[in-house]
């Protein structure tokens, strides 16, 4: 349970940059707890390409999976340019973790050699198809990457989920976690767009993490990391972090406000 935000944003010089907002909540069985340990993985800081992403679901597989691509892009070829290649590599790793993880959690636990050649007989046995169907689709839904690149100084953004990679970047954003529902709400409605500049995509990303705090899961423990074209990124100081949230706090105060004196002005007979 979480909300990771990447945003996609454009400076004066036309030049692309990245927002990564994360929550700190971390949920083991029933329960959240808040820690001091950031969700936000770097996985490539070159000159020509940075590479940065959240995670939601299990844990365990969220570190294999920045683990695993960590590999798979030397291995594809590093530093790379080619965002093809990339691509290859993040849905790769991605797989490769869910693979492994029913390897051993499900078929392992049952007694079962996995050979993925005899798939069509496991699922065509109701006994074994009963039993493996619902905890290999646990782990495959259990595991939620956004993932935001910036390449050649234009920025890209991608979600891999059960497998499937989606290409985010005309939107602008991407979004995992619990608290997404309510973050996708707020960005669309507040009407972001790719072509922002840094202050106001950064206002209307805080605005939606903050929303995404009315889900399960969602702590209020912040962080945020600026990526930019050139020069090291920018970890973005909690003290502006609460001022935006004050005057959010505020904004809501006054909208309910308004809607009460709009009620109050309505004349019924």
């Amino acid at each position: 349970m979480t909300i990771g935000i990447v945003l996609k944003y454009k400076k004066d010089n036309d030049k692309d940059g990245l927002i990564l907002i994360a929550d700190r909540m971390f949920t083991y069985l029933e329960y959240g707890v808040e820690t001091e340990i950031s969700k936000i993985e770097e996985i490539r800081k070159l000159d020509k390409i940075k590479i940065y992403g959240i995670g939601a679901g299990d844990g365990t597989l969220i570190r294999s999976y920045f683990a695993n691509l960590d590999k798979k892009l030397i291995v594809y070829g590093n530093p790379t340019n080619d965002l093809n290649v990339i691509e290859t590599s993040l849905i790769d790793a991605y797989n490769d973790v869910i693979v492994n993880k029913i390897r051993y959690k499900v078929f392992g636990t049952l007694g079962i050699q996995y050979n993925p050649n005899d798939f069509d007989r496991y699922l065509n046995n109701g006994i074994i198809s009963g039993q493996i169907g619902g905890l290999i689709q646990n782990i495959w839904s259990g595991l939620e990457i956004v993932v935001g690149i910036l390449l050649d100084n234009n920025a890209f953004v991608y979600q891999i989920h059960e497998s499937e990679i989606s290409d985010s970047t005309t939107q602008g954003f991407g979004l995992v976690g619990s608290g997404s529902f309510s973050a996708l709400w707020s960005l669309t409605h507040l009407g972001f767009n790719p072509q922002m500049d840094l202050k106001k995509a950064l206002t209307l990303g805080l605005i939606a993490k903050f929303q995404a705090e009315e889900s399960q899961g969602v702590g209020k423990l912040t962080d945020v990391l600026i990526v930019r074209s050139s020069g090291d990124p920018i970890a973005l100081d909690q003290e502006i972090i609460e001022s935006v949230r004050k005057q959010f706090d505020e904004l809501q105060k006054s909208q309910t406000e308004k809607i009460n004196n709009i009620a109050n002005s309505i004349n019924l007979p």
